[in-house]
């Protein structure tokens, strides 16, 4: 065995590591991302996914790609978020003998392909050894937007209920819960351009990545959902005791990103031993990079103005696709997205929930405040994350990942558990309390409620303690 083969196989971590790394991460993502909600939530399990893969690889080039693969996971996993589901799952919430509960099992299997497919193409994309340009996503992003609105017009509509409905429908609900319009068929034919696209270039890794997410995202989704359909039945997690305190839904969540993390993280290996090893992406010109970051200034001004430019599923494909382009052009562009933007999107929503369902107006101050010095030490390290991915080593992407695990934990923490009694609000001031009574209010009151917040929380910490030992293991290899 030569010195260089030696080398290389001192770097691998063992495939179960590879595999086991972004489950977690994504198990403890998609667990977040079900407190926030829609696109913004669904970038967190995303760019958690993409910093994973990118720790674990063996091929120092797509760990220079770090922050790159943490931006395509976010901004490609953000598509799902603009599909209607939990119609879906409420045709499955009876036994494997009701009519519904194949048809809602389906439902959920073709969803998820669709959302997890997106990614994991996207992922390959970033981590394949075929070089795509700021331009050509941009193209990317028309002919798409263009395949997303022929699918939704010729399978998803005519959607005028009770009367005319589309034949392959997957939604339902009681009778003060309309019917939601559906776009999944437009997801599908876009996924299945972009499939397309990357085939004819010879992108193996997309095609792999890709292939591996709709079966990740399929299993994922209805597998998950099986398991919550069994709990939602059984009477010991409405009784006493521990159990009680389980959210079903909330095993469901993570569940379904742990299981989608899983299929990645094996497509990702399977399409590195394919076309590794990778010759360094070429630097895109100028004009090129130039171009990319309008595309990005696009994008978060889009989202800064809240402006509807045509509908909010079509939207976030043309948003997301412009992020994207910059994230191709530039190495700080990617990692500017893959943590602050990310970090921005999430706290304005937990803001928004203090203002309008919390009745929290007195803590925002607090928590603008936070937000805003974080988002600037991420903002402050995004071009140092850069310049260590240069190397090849697996410090950027650790750094990253734990940036973004611990910074989203603690999020989900401040947005999930305060409350009024917590801080003894009078008269919209917060009073001074002791953190140690802070936090024996938080479980007191969650014993009181019966509710299983306290836990899942819990859980997130626990998540986030063993994907940092997973980190620190990837950590002692060579890189």
């Amino acid at each position: 065995m030569s010195n260089e083969t030696a080398l290389a196989k001192s770097d691998e971590l063992h495939p179960l590591v590879r595999v086991l790394t972004p489950a977690l991460a994504m198990w403890l993502g998609w667990g977040i991302r079900g407190q926030i909600g829609h696109e913004p939530g669904a970038m967190i399990p995303g760019s958690l996914a993409g910093l994973a893969l990118a720790l674990d690889a063996s091929d120092p080039e797509i760990r220079r790609r770090a922050g790159l693969l943490g931006a395509t996971g976010a901004m490609g996993m953000s598509f799902g978020g603009t599909e209607t589901y939990a119609q879906t799952i409420g045709l499955t919430q009876g036994t494997t003998r009701d009519e519904t509960y194949w048809w809602g099992m389906l439902g959920l299997a073709i969803k998820g392909g669709a959302w997890i497919g997106l990614a994991g193409t996207y992922l390959g994309m970033a981590a394949g050894d075929r070089d795509y340009s700021p331009l050509e996503l941009l193209g990317l992003t028309g002919a798409m937007t263009a395949l997303w609105h022929l699918g939704v017009e010729t399978i998803n509509r005519p959607h005028e209920p009770p009367d005319r409905m589309p034949r392959w429908y997957f939604s339902g609900g009681p009778a003060h819960s309309p019917p939601r319009p559906e776009v999944w068929a437009g997801q599908w034919f876009a996924l299945l351009g972009l499939l397309t696209y990357a085939m004819l270039k010879g992108d193996r890794a997309a095609a792999i990545t890709g292939a591996y997410g709709i079966l990740g995202g399929a299993a994922g989704f209805s597998g998950s959902q099986a398991i919550q359909a069994w709990l939602h039945k059984k009477s010991f997690v409405r009784g006493d005791g521990l159990w009680r305190y389980l959210d079903v839904w909330k095993v469901m969540e993570t569940t379904y990103g742990a299981i989608a993390g899983a299929y990645l993280g094996a497509g990702m290996m399977m399409a590195e031993s394919v076309v590794s090893p990778l010759a360094p992406r070429k630097p895109a010109p100028l004009w090129q990079a130039m171009l990319g970051r309008a595309a990005g200034g696009f994008a978060v001004i889009s989202h800064l103005l809240d402006r509807p430019w045509t509908g909010p599923a079509m939207d976030q494909m043309i948003i997301a696709n412009a992020a994207m382009a910059n994230a191709f052009g530039c190495e700080v562009s990617a990692w500017s997205e893959t943590l602050p933007l990310v970090h921005w999107y999430t706290t304005k929503n937990a803001i928004e929930y203090f203002h309008t369902e919390a009745d929290l107006d007195a803590i925002v101050p607090a928590v603008k405040c936070w937000s805003g010095a974080w988002a600037g030490v991420l903002s402050a390290l995004s071009p140092v994350l850069a310049h260590l991915e240069r190397n090849g080593s697996r410090v950027a992407a650790a750094v990253g990942l734990l940036l973004a695990a611990w910074g989203q934990t603690k999020l989900s923490h401040v947005k999930m558990l305060v409350d009024r009694q917590m801080f003894d609000i009078e008269h919209g001031k917060l009073k001074p309390t002791p953190v140690t009574e802070i936090v024996k209010r938080v479980y007191n009151g969650s014993k009181k409620r019966h509710s299983g917040q306290f836990g899942t929380e819990a859980a997130f910490t626990v998540a986030a303690v063993l994907l940092t030992g997973l980190v620190a293991y990837a950590l002692r290899k060579r890189a």
